[in-house]
C-alpha cells in the first residue's frame, strides 16, 4: 500500500510539472509544481466534499458506491 501510495504520488508531482505551462503561450511562466499540486489536491477536496454533501443531503448514496 505504501509503494502504491508512493508512486502516485511521484507521478501525480511530474504531471504537475509537465502540465503547468498552457499550450497556446510556450513562452508564459509555467506554474510551480506546489502551486500546481495544491490546486489539484483542492480540486480534489472541492468535487469529493459536493459529492458527500449532496448525497447527505438526498440521502441518496448510490453515487458514493463504485461501479
Amino acid at each position: 500500500m505504501r509503494r502504491a501510495a508512493v508512486t502516485a504520488l511521484v507521478v501525480d508531482a511530474i504531471v504537475a510539472a509537465t502540465v503547468g505551462r498552457p499550450l497556446s503561450d510556450p513562452d508564459s511562466p509555467a506554474l510551480g509544481i506546489i502551486a500546481s499540486w495544491a490546486g489539484r489536491r483542492l480540486d480534489d477536496l472541492a468535487y469529493g466534499s459536493g459529492l458527500w454533501m449532496g448525497a447527505v443531503r438526498h440521502r441518496a448514496w448510490a453515487a458514493l458506491e463504485v461501479p
